[in-house]
């Protein structure tokens, strides 16, 4: 039986590729079956290893340090497991052999940086040149650059949001929680808390990528401008919809004001502390 498995770069450029005939499917399938019983344990089940891309965890070291809580063991092994997986140029892809994507890339850098890893070393200064060849992190996407906002590392300002208060829209209105995906709905609503809370990571270290070669830094008028931003302000189109459907705001505008149960509450530094979406979290 042929093994082989043609990766999309392999056939690109091809004009014509025979299909398969029905008799060679129906062997390639029963090979394929006989293999995965091949795998099954003693007791019935069947398991995989789950991977994902480096950036899962790279954010878990990101959240550890969100929170304050290192782990030095932990965070020594996702590092060696981080330059493993870091392609040749210095970047990270989001799927094995793949081409480098600046965000991967961004949070790879930043989590190999807060576990201990030298700037100046080789793959780390092949990353720093990578990402400035990029255009530098401020061309990452919405969710690296809420990760870095978290950290102080570009200005709040610079997020595209909705108003917190959108949660309380009715059905009726065109925009309404209901009307969004499950999985963006779990990790939309953090996301408006923390930019209503303005949250602020621990950071312990007090390490950052600001400084460097200015990852961090994001121009002016990508801080000034971006989809949505206007909505946060109080003359912004979306508070002007919320007035129009009724919907309380608070005045000091802060989103514990307005009663999300469960999603927000105050510890006891005075700091916000999501709570129930701590899971939602993760997905930063």
């Amino acid at each position: 039986m042929n093994n082989t498995v043609f990766s999309a770069d392999s056939l690109r450029g091809a004009e014509v590729l025979d299909a398969p005939t029905r008799e060679t499917r129906k062997a390639i399938i029963a090979e394929r079956a006989d293999r995965l019983w091949d795998m099954q344990k003693p007791d019935g089940h069947i398991v995989f290893e789950l991977e994902a891309d480096c950036t899962i965890p790279a954010e878990y070291v990101l959240l550890r340090h969100f929170l304050g809580e290192i782990d030095r063991e932990r965070e020594a092994r996702i590092a060696r497991y981080l330059r493993k997986v870091q392609n040749p140029d210095g970047s990270w892809p989001l799927f094995h052999d793949g081409a480098g994507n600046i965000s991967a890339t961004v949070k790879g850098y930043w989590a190999l940086k807060l576990t201990g890893e030298d700037i100046d070393a080789p793959h780390m200064a092949r990353a720093r040149s990578w990402l400035l060849g990029q255009g530098g992190a401020a061309k990452a996407n919405v969710f690296t650059r809420i990760m870095m906002a978290l950290f102080r590392q570009i200005p709040w300002r610079g997020m595209p949001c909705i108003p917190v208060e959108a949660i309380l829209m009715p059905e009726w209105f065109p925009f309404h929680m209901s009307k969004i995906a499950y999985w963006s709905r779990t990790v939309l609503t953090p996301l408006l808390i923390l930019y209503a809370k303005r949250a602020k990571a621990a950071n312990p270290t007090g390490l950052d990528i600001r400084d460097d070669a200015r990852l961090g830094q994001v121009p002016f008028r990508q801080e000034k401008g971006g989809l949505g931003v206007g909505l946060a302000q109080k003359d912004g189109l979306g508070i002007a919809a919320l007035q129009l459907v009724q919907v309380p705001r608070p005045e000091d505008g802060r989103a514990g004001g307005i009663g999300i149960g469960g999603f927000v509450a105050e510890d006891e530094c005075g700091h916000g502390s999501v709570l129930t979406a701590a899971d939602d979290l993760r997905a930063l």
